[in-house]
């Protein structure tokens, strides 16, 4: 087991976090300058080799720092990210941006061949190896191509191929297809969800839309504020919201049911991180709200693997 850093989707850890390959515990996140900002506050995730989560939540809850944190790319204030694989020369992690880290002056093979180029990888191996995943993602054809020359939804294809060339044991992805429409986003989604599950890699998708992930993904968190709010798997999150903000964001999706009716609107504004209110975070916007709210509720397992961070979890009650 490899403890990264110390600086660290609700589960508490327990003797079975042995059973997941990536462990994120209790990691909180501070920026301390002119103004002190909670980023994050006591995150829990857990991963296995080849699962897809979802991370959704609006602008500003803390979803890329948590993913930075995740990736080595930024520490913490407090916890830990173990990997619990066997330790080998494949990376622990590689980051698939929107657009970013695909060079304009590079064709798509040189593009992908980019990373093994820098590592010292002889030409026809690392060539080799790139047509390999430029074929898997579906470019065959356009290894000479340009950025210019293709689609949007191409070019996150040559995104993805860069990310996987060095089979990484986890891919973290921030909103790569928010600019594409539904149907591009709905086949690069399938395609990555096939190669990880394929290779072993876990996948971590941070996203604003359940509509596109509803289907492919293992397991979604939901983040609200720089805590996660609700996890557990898909059709639980999705088929039965606890939490208001979960179930708010689930009833604006339009459905064949609800054509020709308003959809439902979450009132209120997102806490600003450099402002929040005592207690809930969300107990501003909520219609369970009590004052039960003004003391900050603690994740409760409200089914097997579906953990909720509200007092109300599912209806009124009392502490």
């Amino acid at each position: 087991m490899e403890t990264v850093g110390d600086a660290g989707v609700i589960h508490q850890a327990d003797a079975g976090d042995a059973a997941y390959d990536f462990v994120v515990d209790d990691v909180s996140k501070v920026f301390a300058g002119a103004t002190r900002v909670q980023a994050l506050s006591n995150i829990d995730l857990r991963l296995k080799r080849g699962s897809f989560t979802c991370i959704v939540g609006p602008s500003g809850c803390g979803k890329s720092t948590l993913l930075r944190i995740i990736g080595e790319l930024e520490t913490a204030t407090k916890g830990t990210v173990q990997i619990n694989v066997p330790q080998s020369k494949t990376p622990r992690s590689a980051f698939v941006f929107q657009e970013h880290g695909v060079f304009p002056w590079f064709t798509v093979l040189q593009n992908v061949a980019f990373g093994q180029q820098m590592a010292s990888v002889g030409k026809k191996e690392r060539e080799q190896n790139a047509r390999r995943w430029i074929a898997e993602v579906g470019l065959t054809g356009f290894e000479h191509s340009y950025p210019h020359q293709l689609s949007g939804g191409m070019r996150q294809r040559v995104a993805i191929a860069i990310a996987l060339l060095n089979s990484p044991r986890l891919i973290i992805a921030d909103e790569p297809t928010t600019a594409l429409d539904v149907t591009i986003q709905g086949q690069i989604l399938f395609e990555v969800q096939k190669l990880c599950r394929e290779t072993g890699t876990a996948l971590i998708w941070i996203t604003h839309d359940l509509a596109v992930v509803a289907g492919l993904a293992d397991r979604v968190a939901v983040m609200y504020a720089g805590r996660v709010v609700e996890t557990g798997s898909t059709a639980d999150v999705i088929g039965h919201p606890m939490h208001p903000y979960t179930h708010g964001l689930i009833a604006s999706i339009p459905t064949p049911e609800s054509r020709g009716r308003p959809l439902m609107q979450i009132p209120g504004m997102t806490p600003s991180l450099l402002n929040l209110p005592r207690g809930c975070a969300f107990r501003g916007r909520c219609p369970r709200a009590t004052d039960a709210c003004l003391a900050e509720p603690q994740p409760e397992q409200v089914r097997p693997g579906q953990w909720v961070r509200c007092w109300h979890a599912g209806g009124p009650r009392n502490p």
